[in-house]
């Protein structure tokens, strides 16, 4: 079945949502389906990733299926749609975890309007979630927190490109270190991602940091949502400079939630031959459960020592990843996307 898709980006900035979305784009399209990338007037095209698909300011004549992936964007793809296609929100995360969160930690006088915004950024969400499209979920773990929530969704898994995201030429330690000769230990996501764990990474790794020298990395979509604690500080980059940082870091850590969807920078640390500690949040337990720990903070920090001090366990931690990434590559996970759009068609 050749499908027509149109793809619905309204923010193309650095972000992971739309890099997926601009993946699915491209593979579609290269297993012979009509893919097309849609920005409102106004809005300039994705630059930070080489997609290879026509961006386009109208809905074309034939479309079978609007895609969008931001909250912001299911009403005006419904809009878009018209009922001449049918519209798939593309689930990457919950984004009720946010107001959520925040309204269980605002409280007193001086949080009465940010109580009231969080309310209303939660009722819009899940008013989002309830609107008449067809939901693809990108893990089997957001697809169990929908179900809970009332909400049916497809699963349309994850991938990574493993011919970009790679060990490179060695995977020798020396190769992995900053100039100064220290452990690049990194840690990814907005300061601000309710689900991303950031204080607690930041706070295991100054644990760390007490007992041996490290340089800590924070790589986030644009520069003041990373971290003044972090060493290096890496933002809003191309695909090409994350490949090289992550070839050059020693460890990768994960605090995030069970609140996050997917987790893709984990996966591209894995399989860049990063030594990965996981706390189990989004899909690390569905990836690479053997490289979970847990969300103490303790046991998180002992984990990572030993990944600095003992090559065995980097070397085990490498291997398990790199496994689970060979596993989730792009080739292998796009026939099921795939299947999940022909059965969104369908429904």
């Amino acid at each position: 079945m050749r499908l027509s898709i149109v793809f619905y980006l309204s923010a193309t900035e650095v972000s992971g949502g739309a890099k997926v979305l601009l993946e699915h784009a491209r593979r579609l399209a290269a297993r012979g389906h009509e893919t097309a990338v849609l920005v409102p007037r106004g809005r300039e095209p994705p630059r930070f990733f080489e997609h290879g698909r026509p961006v386009v300011r109208d809905l074309p004549a034939r479309a079978d299926l609007v895609v969008a992936t931001r909250y912001r964007d299911i009403e005006p793809a419904l809009a878009l749609a018209g009922g001449r296609a049918r519209v798939v929100h593309l689930v990457q995360g919950d984004d009720t975890a946010g107001p959520r969160d925040d309204l269980a930690r605002l409280h007193g006088l001086g949080s009465v309007l940010a109580r009231r915004r969080a309310r209303r950024k939660l009722e819009r969400c899940e008013r989002t979630l309830a609107l008449p499209t067809v939901k693809l979920a990108v893990s089997e773990h957001l697809r169990e927190r929908l179900a809970r929530s009332g909400h049916r969704a497809l699963l349309a898994p994850n991938g990574v490109d493993v011919s970009r995201f790679s060990p490179g030429a060695t995977q020798d330690d020396d190769e992995r270190r900053p100039p100064l000769g220290r452990q690049r230990v990194l840690v990814a996501g907005a300061r601000s991602g309710p689900t991303k764990g950031i204080e607690l990474a930041l706070s295991v790794l100054e644990s760390v940091r007490a007992s041996r020298e490290i340089e800590i990395a924070h790589l986030a979509p644009s520069l003041d949502e990373t971290d003044a604690r972090a060493d290096r500080r890496v933002a809003g980059v191309p695909e090409d400079l994350v490949v090289a940082l992550l070839r050059s870091t020693g460890v990768f850590v994960s605090a995030a939630s069970e609140d996050e969807g997917f987790d893709l920078v984990a996966l591209e640390a894995m399989a860049s031959g990063v030594a990965c500690v996981l706390s189990g949040g989004g899909a690390h337990r569905e990836i690479a459960p053997g490289l979970v720990v847990g969300r103490d903070r303790e046991a998180l920090s002992r984990a990572v020592l030993r990944c600095l001090e003992e090559r065995e366990e980097r070397e085990r931690r490498r291997e398990i990843g790199l496994a689970a990434a060979g596993a989730r590559s792009w080739e292998i996970m796009i026939g099921r996307v795939e299947r999940a759009y022909e059965d969104a068609l369908s429904r």
